[in-house]
């Protein structure tokens, strides 16, 4: 690992994006996390508040966390010493350890009590299918991934504190009900064994990492199909946002280490350790798409499995998570579109292969395959295979789905905003298990909010299909109606 690498680094890019300046005071303000009851939904949340704040790494707060020493459920990749010494001994390499510690604080920044009413601090409130901060209702008893939300409310409540004088924010107070996706809204019922048979992950890293944390809070039974090509980086630098993982998981596949967490939950995961291609859809219904590449996205959504959640981080702290049926409303392939907006598809491709873009443009309409001295250019073995029989016309398409286009900045993430799309995928899938007629089936297909201010009355909404997308093609959705004759 380079010296100068370090899971703060994704982190120090978002804050240079969203508040040039805030870096420098982010480790100066304390926070304190007390218990007044000690409830499994409790305890979910001072975990994955605790996680997520340590995994600021050097720009986290000194955490000062005031729980009981015993424990009362399972948390995942923890072991079952006291919360504090697991959570230390699960972050051993991060600087944030250091600032972890149990003793008051003598004048805390922000002060969370759990499971009560919030004298002197922000009450972080757990009720069945609601989260919120600040209600003060004395709860902290429901559904095991509704209390992962809450602890990331309260995250961004510390996001917000620390930006606060860089950037306007907006904190969230109250109740929203990840049942009906409302404020103040309903709730909805108990839930029992989650099973992930016929459901596969598109991608295992940051996002599918909070999906994974989420679920195996629950009870887990089934064969879920877990699909990335990808390993835990030696700079350590995507350890900021990948729950799955610390330190000592360098080098190890994202894909197997998901397969950890779920299978320790009661899953019996299939781990694929390749990029997403059609055959991985064969006996799949439901795809989590999470890949930091949208045409990767877009190639699920045409493998037509018959349901795709799919979630994503901007890169000024707003998340996205939709639903997407192929039939009604926008589809993956109208939605995500981001690596087509930065400049052109045929830019990235050719920044992909290495081959100036001048050189592939006149091939993009041809039937046939570039031509045998133009694959010659191409400096990956595996990259001139897998193309020698792609037409030109559909060039573009197979390279963003199946190559990884780099980016034309570095990556941008902080803990919170990677595990906000991620925790409400986990819950989407619950909700879609259970039969319910939730928000993102029946009213809208989009969900989208911000780490800067937080869940509102229009986050959820519709959009509509882009003129000319797949999902208005007949053979399509011909195919598609035929595959899934009851969707």
């Amino acid at each position: 690992m380079s010296p100068n690498a370090s899971p703060a680094d994704r982190t120090r890019r978002f804050l240079e994006r969203v508040a040039p300046g805030a870096e420098s005071q982010w480790a100066n303000i304390d926070v304190e996390i007390t218990a007044e009851r000690w409830t499994p939904s409790t305890e979910v949340v001072a975990a994955l508040l605790t996680t997520l704040l340590l995994r600021l790494d050097a720009f986290a707060p000194t955490i000062h966390l005031r729980v009981p020493t015993g424990r009362n459920r399972q948390l995942p990749r923890l072991t079952d010493d006291s919360l504090v010494d697991a959570l230390a001994r699960e972050h051993e390499g991060f600087l944030s350890v250091g600032r972890l510690t149990t003793s008051p604080a003598s004048e805390s920044d922000v002060r969370f009590v759990l499971g009560g009413s919030g004298s002197g601090g922000i009450s972080v409130d757990v009720d069945g299918w609601r989260a919120g901060l600040g209600a003060a209702t004395g709860r902290c008893d429901g559904v095991p991934a509704v209390a992962a939300f809450a602890a990331l409310l309260a995250a961004n409540e510390v996001l917000q504190q620390m930006l606060r004088p860089y950037v306007r924010v907006r904190p969230f107070r109250g109740l929203v009900s990840l049942w009906d996706l409302r404020i103040d809204g309903a709730d909805g019922p108990e839930v029992g064994i989650i099973d992930l048979d016929a459901v596969a992950f598109a991608a295992c890293g940051g996002v599918a990492s909070a999906t994974g944390w989420s679920l195996a809070l629950h009870e887990l039974a089934g064969t879920p199909r877990l699909v990335d090509p990808d390993a835990i980086d030696d700079e350590a630098t995507n350890l900021n946002r990948h729950l799955t993982a610390s330190f000592l998981d360098i080098g190890h596949p994202k894909a197997a280490l998901l397969a950890t967490m779920l299978d320790a939950a009661g899953a019996t995961s299939e781990v694929r350790v390749v990029r997403w291609a059609s055959e991985e859809v064969e006996g799949i219904e439901a795809v989590i798409a999470s890949p930091d590449n949208d045409g990767v996205r877009r190639q699920v959504q045409l493998d037509l499995p018959r349901l795709v959640l799919a979630g994503g981080t901007g890169d000024h702290g707003t998340y996205q998570v939709a639903r997407h049926s192929f039939i009604d409303g926008a589809c993956a392939c109208c939605l995500w579109r981001g690596d087509l907006t930065d400049t052109s598809p045929l830019d990235g491709v050719a920044r992909a292969l290495g081959v100036p873009r001048a050189l592939l443009k006149p091939h993009l309409g041809s039937s046939q395959p570039l031509p045998a001295e133009l694959l010659s250019r191409i400096e990956d073995e595996s990259t001139r295979a897998s193309l020698a029989s792609v037409p030109g016309s559909q060039l573009v398409e197979h390279v963003c789905a199946t190559i990884r286009v780099a980016p034309t900045a570095p990556a941008v993430s902080a803990p919170m905003l990677a595990a906000a799309p991620g925790v409400l995928l986990a819950v989407e899938l619950i909700k879609e298990r259970l039969g319910a007629p939730t928000p993102l089936r029946t009213v809208a297909n989009t969900l989208t909010a911000s780490t800067l201010a937080g869940p509102h009355e229009r986050w959820v909404i519709s959009r509509d299909k882009r003129p000319g997308c797949e999902c208005t093609d007949e053979l399509y959705v011909t195919h598609f109606r035929r595959k899934w004759p009851s969707a």
